[in-house]
């Protein structure tokens, strides 16, 4: 986390830490970011699911990727999801949600707790900021942190994109939705794949080996005008069935 810290305030990035190194206990030490942050409030503070934030958030991911694009981590490295670094990847703050933001009059001023730090493809990168902004979680969930208005998640999800400069589209993004425990870290064993949920483009969800949900995204041009999170273990075994019946007579 140092070497990337140190690296980000060579590039002249704004909106992380500084890194300065460690204590005389071999923890790390990193700058004080001034600001307001969520802490244990609930419903979270309005700014969260602000218009403003969308945009600012997209705008700080667009610039860190920039920062961090020719960056290399140390061979000695490890990271804490155990993931290993190679060419095409960027190590990427992984846990860039609401609860680790840190808010000012102006806007954000950047996000703390690095420690979930590590080498993903920009593209995993994006589809989880994202998710954590529109937001994409389930509707208790975000209604539990104040967000309500589950009809504007289709336009909030396509302005986060433009905003970040995507080339790609709102189903390309949903591809890459990466699976998590309820407490929001990237789930350990979790794998997805590409799958046809009813004719739309969706995502099949595994953890350890075994299907456990499918999220699928209608889109209508280029906006997601629906989501859909399949749980129940019947459909979602037959979705998967389908989907692994199909990869054997493709390959893919």
């Amino acid at each position: 986390m140092q070497a990337l810290l140190a690296h980000l305030e060579a590039a002249g990035f704004e909106g992380a830490p500084r890194a300065l190194g460690l204590d005389a206990d071999g923890r790390e030490m990193v700058s004080f970011l001034p600001g307001e942050t969520v802490g244990n409030t609930r419903p979270w503070p309005a700014w969260t699911h602000s218009g403003g934030a969308l945009v600012d958030v997209a705008h700080w991911l667009r610039r860190y990727h920039a920062a961090v694009a020719d960056f290399v981590p140390p061979a000695s490295s490890y990271w804490r999801e155990g993931v290993v670094w190679r060419p095409g990847m960027i190590v990427a703050h992984n846990d860039a949600a609401p609860y680790n933001a840190v808010w000012n009059r102006e806007g954000l001023v950047g996000f703390v707790d690095w420690d979930m730090a590590g080498p993903i493809t920009p593209e995993l990168d994006v589809a989880w900021v994202a998710f954590s902004w529109t937001p994409l979680h389930a509707p208790r969930v975000v209604a539990a942190e104040g967000f309500t208005d589950l009809p504007s998640r289709p336009r909030r999800l396509s302005h986060f994109l433009r905003e970040y400069d995507w080339q790609g589209s709102t189903t390309d993004t949903g591809r890459c939705a990466w699976p998590r425990t309820p407490n929001g870290v990237p789930s350990r064993g979790g794998q997805l794949r590409p799958a046809l949920v009813n004719g739309a483009i969706g995502t099949l969800i595994t953890r350890d080996g075994r299907p456990f949900s499918v999220m699928a995204f209608t889109v209508a041009g280029d906006k997601i005008v629906r989501i859909d999170v399949v749980r129940d273990p019947d459909r979602v075994h037959r979705l998967a069935s389908a989907l692994l019946n199909r990869t054997e007579r493709t390959g893919r």
